[in-house]
């Protein structure tokens, strides 16, 4: 059933699937995702650049729509798709994707669930239930730079992963040495 919160993230919608890339504020997640889009053209979209509802169906894989509640850049699209991954970024001098677990990831997962001050109980547990359903899903670390060189940082490890599918990889690869 869907029970959805807000998730301190960009749902940037690749293909037929969503990365939710989460930071806290001015991180940059916003410029992150504008660097997909660029790189991968029609392929990639912001589907809600911030605090998108997301949920877990009754299979258990994790959802993120798209609202007009959206962010101040106002970008969004009218669509639900699942998440292939959690991408939580960190700014760096230099760019490194890895893959995190759990543990590592749910202090600053439970930290970008958007809360208010005055949750009931039961909106509470649901919002830790929601975050501690997301050790389901793959969880990575970038380290990155404002720099196209981060997209193609975060594509690759994903496409190594199978996560990323090829032709958006081989689309990233070609677009991005074009910059180096």
């Amino acid at each position: 059933m869907k029970q959805p919160i807000r998730f301190h993230s960009v749902a940037l919608g690749v293909g037929r699937e969503a990365l939710l890339l989460t930071a806290p504020p001015r991180t940059g997640k916003s410029t992150h995702a504008r660097m997909w889009v660029e790189a991968l053209g029609g392929a990639a979209r912001v589907v809600n650049g911030d605090k998108p509802p997301v949920w877990f169906d009754p299979e258990g894989r994790l959802w993120a729509k798209g609202t007009a509640d959206c962010g101040k850049e106002g970008w969004w699209t009218d669509e639900e798709l699942p998440v292939a991954a959690i991408v939580l970024l960190r700014q760096a001098d230099r760019d490194e994707a890895r893959a995190l677990t759990f543990a590592e990831a749910m202090p600053e997962l439970m930290l970008q669930a958007y809360h208010k001050t005055d949750m009931t109980r039961s909106e509470m547990e649901q919002t830790v239930r929601l975050v501690a359903g997301m050790a389901s899903v793959p969880l990575y670390r970038l380290c990155c730079t404002p720099r196209p060189q981060a997209v193609r940082c975060l594509a690759e490890r994903l496409w190594k992963d199978g996560i990323l599918a090829n032709e958006h990889w081989r689309s990233i690869e070609e677009r991005i040495t074009k910059y180096e």
